[in-house]
């Protein structure tokens, strides 16, 4: 089948499954057509993922429209990662929604075309088509597209005013080199201030993230996985493959970095204070997220790796924090063990891989705020963390949930299952990765002279959660923190919480700052 084609189908399955669905004849099967559609067109990724050779970019044009705006796709082993995941993701928030019975509601044909746009963003081959889909994107979750969808007039408007920064980006880019499809955009053509600029979608759509389970109205949410750490994950790592494998400038990788380790600390604190444990999940999965964009900021290949395999651990986490689980099921802990395990969980080999390239960097001193921030996130977890009650057919429901959060803490125990045929060859789009840099086998992975048994190692960690969470030593560590709290204000966290800072202005907060950064970019031109 030609590429052109192939590429094609994804959209193709998507966008029928969303007609099909919202047939009148077909409605009561809407959901098992879109499950069909979704995996169908996931097979598709995975066929197109395979087909790939090592390192290899073919951009796809469709549409000759003007010199700066083409309509084409570009297939590359980034792209068609994020896809997979997202179609993957896609899939199994449907099945979990067709397993409950809370809500009524059909939302299939807008959760599909939100896919096939979230879909387009990630194979848009330049910045201003990019730009066009995430606008689309944000249409159709919002309900502008689906008049039975929920909407969200504020974030939908955070997002517009933010996406804005992208297509200035874009004209930037344009007035400087002349194109901005990707494939002719060379390694300086984002500055610092372009690039801040371009970065602040991916900003809007962690802080949507954080905020997300204030209000959780449906028994599965969709768009936080789809929507918001899909597409911010992605277009960060885009943006750093866009110039040349780092952020543009030492300031620059200073101050990313010092952002994603403040956001997770943040937030981790926000978790650890949530009065309910699907809050924290959403919240903590932001905290990683935070954690992912300060390992992008090292700016070497192995943490070129470290990046995409934090980030598409992010989409899994949001996917699972995502679904309304009960307290004490077993769905339930094994996403908190995946979420604290390790530090957390199935970002321990991205944590890894980050110290490994502060250390050849010679860098040792920032491993302290990292792995600070990976042990709030951990301890939030914690807190929230509950042991299984209850008859085991409970347990079980929805099925989807325990079996991802088990598949994904096998991912991180056995990295082989995903780190050569996946992570890696989205890595290399990033920056080139000489042989031997790193090695992985049954019991872990070896990056230079250091290696870390991730078998052993998750299983010693699993042993202890068990601990924990059986023996008295979480009744323990309750009292004790019950007897501490009121006397110790270091530990009682008083910071406002995130339902407060609605009360700011925040679009008029977002114009200005948005106004400032076009400023700084053009004089910075």
């Amino acid at each position: 089948m030609p590429l052109a084609v192939q590429a094609l189908l994804p959209f193709l399955l998507l966008t029928g499954g969303a007609a099909a669905a919202s047939l009148p004849a077909l409605r009561r099967r809407g959901g098992a057509i879109a499950a069909l559609a979704a995996a169908g067109a996931a097979g598709v990724a995975l066929t197109l993922l395979l087909r790939l050779a090592p390192a290899e970019r073919v951009d796809i044009p469709y549409l000759r429209a003007f010199p700066t705006v083409d309509l084409l796709i570009r297939v590359d082993a980034l792209a068609v990662a994020f896809g997979l995941s997202l179609l993957v993701t896609a899939c199994l928030l449907i099945l979990a929604r067709l397993l409950s019975d809370d809500d009524r509601r059909r939302p299939w044909s807008s959760w599909l075309l939100t896919t096939a746009a979230a879909l387009g963003v990630i194979f848009a081959g330049s910045l201003v088509l990019v730009y066009a889909l995430l606008r689309l994107c944000t249409l159709a979750w919002s309900g502008a597209l689906d008049e039975a969808a929920p909407r969200g007039r504020g974030l939908r408007t955070a997002e517009q005013i933010a996406d804005l920064g992208l297509l200035v980006a874009a004209a930037l880019a344009a007035a400087g080199v002349g194109t901005t499809a990707f494939s002719g955009l060379p390694s300086d053509a984002l500055g610092p201030g372009t690039f801040l600029l371009a970065l602040l979608p991916v900003a809007v759509r962690i802080a949507a993230l954080a905020a997300a389970a204030e209000r959780p109205r449906t028994p599965v949410l969709f768009h936080p996985a789809i929507a918001q750490a899909t597409l911010a994950g992605y277009l960060m790592l885009r943006l750093i493959a866009v110039a040349g494998g780092r952020p543009p400038g030492r300031e620059l990788q200073i101050l990313v970095f010092a952002a994603g380790l403040a956001l997770a600390a943040l937030v981790s604190i926000q978790a650890w204070r949530a009065r309910s444990s699907g809050t924290a999940r959403l919240r903590l999965a932001a905290a990683q997220a935070g954690i992912a964009i300060a390992l992008c900021a090292l700016g070497t290949s192995v943490a070129a790796v470290a990046g995409v395999w934090a980030w598409l651990g992010v989409v899994a986490l949001t996917a699972l924090a995502s679904i309304r689980q009960t307290p004490g099921s077993l769905g339930a802990l094994l996403t908190t063990a995946a979420q604290t395990i390790l530090p957390p969980g199935f970002l321990f080999v991205g944590l890894w891989l980050g110290t490994v390239s502060l250390v050849q960097r010679q860098l040792e001193g920032a491993l302290i705020p990292l792995w600070l921030a990976a042990g709030l996130a951990a301890a939030a977890a914690l807190r929230h963390a509950r042991w299984p009650a209850g008859e085991p057919r409970g347990l079980l429901s929805p099925a989807p949930v325990p079996l991802a959060a088990a598949l994904l803490l096998l991912g991180g125990a056995l990295p082989l299952a995903i780190l050569p045929w996946l992570v890696i060859p989205a890595a290399r789009i990033l920056r080139g990765i000489p042989g031997g840099t790193l090695g992985w086998g049954l019991l872990g992975i070896t990056a230079g002279p250091t290696a870390v048994p991730t078998l052993a190692a998750a299983l010693a960690a699993g042993g202890a959660l068990v601990l924990w969470l059986r023996l008295p030593m979480r009744r323990s560590f309750d009292t004790a923190w019950a007897g501490v709290h009121p006397s110790a204000p270091l530990l009682r966290f008083d910071l406002p919480d995130l339902a407060r800072w609605r009360a700011l202005p925040w679009a008029r907060t977002a114009w200005l700052a948005y106004a400032a950064l076009v400023v700084y970019a053009i004089v910075r031109q």
